[in-house]
């Protein structure tokens, strides 16, 4: 889960585990089953994620023991015969309904939908990021390949990546947005660093709704805001 201003805790009555991250550019959503779950359903919201980020780096493979009492949350994770233990106590803040959000944007199923090797895609933004640092990046899908475009200053940065079994886009069709390149750059180093994952899936609706990447074998989606061409 990517270190945002806050994250939403939900378990529900089934015993799945919700986690729900927002800050102004992304937002990133996940739910895991809980185990042999007793319990009622759980809503909290908390603001330590530089806590998770840290256990995370720590322990990104270790499997983790959550309880919920008296309004705290207690993440327990133990690796190589060490166990980390985590308090994290909850803000009592309004929080955003992110699922209203998605249906204010009105993401259904991506129009078009496209595969590409996680490490690929992390160098093409991690170059871009060093070539030519700026706030607003363009993209283009054409037939089999994701081109990036950057400019700041005097410095213009253009490059691409192949992608896999593209779906969804017309023969000769193109498809371009904008958006912010750290928001896709942290997002992607988050999903390498507590994942396996060799290739993410990428999902397109239009240039100003949000790009979805998401993991195969996770339910994990993190949803990327657009930038408007002009701003």
């Amino acid at each position: 889960m990517l270190a945002h201003t806050m994250i939403q805790f939900i378990i529900t009555e089934q015993g799945n585990l919700i986690t729900c991250a927002l800050d102004g550019g992304r937002l990133a959503t996940m739910r895991v089953g809980i185990p042999d779950w007793e319990g009622t359903p759980v809503n909290l919201l908390f603001p330590q994620t530089k806590a998770l980020e840290r256990l995370l780096a720590i322990a990104p493979t270790a499997t983790a023991h959550v309880m919920v009492a008296n309004d705290k949350i207690l993440i327990a994770a133990k690796t190589d015969g060490v166990a980390t233990e985590v308090v994290l106590n909850t803000a009592a803040v309004a929080y955003p309904n992110w699922q209203e959000l998605l249906k204010g944007q009105g993401i259904g199923k991506p129009a078009i939908i496209a595969g590409v090797n996680l490490k690929a895609l992390r160098d093409l933004f991690g170059r871009a990021h060093a070539i030519c640092p700026t706030m607003k990046i363009g993209i283009r899908i054409k037939g089999k390949q994701l081109a990036i475009a950057a400019q700041a200053e005097n410095v213009k940065h253009v490059d691409a990546v192949a992608l896999d079994d593209v779906k969804g886009l017309e023969e000769g069709k193109e498809f371009t947005m904008f958006t912010s390149p750290n928001s896709i750059r942290e997002a992607l180093d988050a999903i390498g660093t507590w994942t396996d994952a060799e290739t993410v899936k990428l999902g397109f609706t239009d240039p100003l709704k949000p790009l979805i990447i998401a993991v195969p074998g996770y339910e994990y989606s993190t949803y990327v805001w657009p930038m408007h061409k002009e701003s």
